[in-house]
C-alpha cells in the first residue's frame, strides 16, 4: 500500500495540485477509477481486436483531452461517489489532458492496424497501451506524466 506522500507526489505530477490530506485519503483510491476502466477496456478491445471498441475508447479519450474531465470521471462523479459518499474527483489539468490526447491517437492507430489486417501491430500497440496504463491504474504512476515532469518540470499552480 502506498503512503500518502507518494500518492500526493504521483498525483501532483499528473497536475492534481492542492489536495488536502483528507481529500487524498477520501478520493485517492478513486483517482484510479478512470485508469482502471481504460485499462480493462483497452485489454478487452485488444484481445478481441475490436475496431469499434477501440474507436469508441479513442473517442472517450478525445473527450477527456478536450473537456476538463474524462467521461469516466463523470460516471464516478454522478453515480459512484453518491453511493460511496465521497467528494467529486478534481478536474483534469493540462498534463492529464495531454495524456488523454496521446492515448486517443494511440488507440486510433491500434484500431487502424486491426482494420488494415495488420493484427500483429494491433496487438503490440494495444498491449503496450495496456502496459502503460497498468501502473496508473494500480499505483497512480503515470508513465507519460512522469516523463513530461522530467523534461518540463513538475506542474505548478
Amino acid at each position: 500500500m502506498l503512503n500518502l506522500s507518494t500518492i500526493r507526489q504521483r498525483l501532483e505530477v499528473q497536475g492534481f495540485l492542492g489536495l488536502t490530506d483528507e481529500e487524498l485519503k477520501a478520493i485517492g483510491p478513486w483517482m484510479r477509477f478512470t485508469p482502471m476502466l481504460n485499462f480493462t477496456l483497452t485489454v478487452i478491445s485488444t484481445v478481441l481486436s475490436s475496431v469499434p471498441l477501440l474507436i469508441g475508447l479513442a473517442i472517450l479519450m478525445t473527450a477527456g483531452a478536450i473537456m476538463p474531465f474524462h467521461p469516466f470521471d463523470a460516471i464516478y462523479n454522478i453515480l459512484v461517489r453518491r453511493i460511496i459518499r465521497t467528494r467529486p474527483l478534481p478536474k483534469s489539468g493540462v498534463r492529464r489532458r495531454i495524456v488523454f490526447a496521446v492515448g486517443a491517437i494511440w488507440l486510433l492507430l491500434t484500431a487502424v492496424a486491426f482494420l488494415l489486417g495488420v493484427s500483429g501491430a494491433g496487438y503490440v500497440l494495444g498491449g503496450l497501451m495496456a502496459i502503460l496504463i497498468a501502473p496508473l491504474a494500480i499505483m497512480h504512476f503515470c508513465v507519460l506524466s512522469e516523463l513530461m515532469a522530467r523534461i518540463f518540470g513538475k506542474p505548478v499552480k
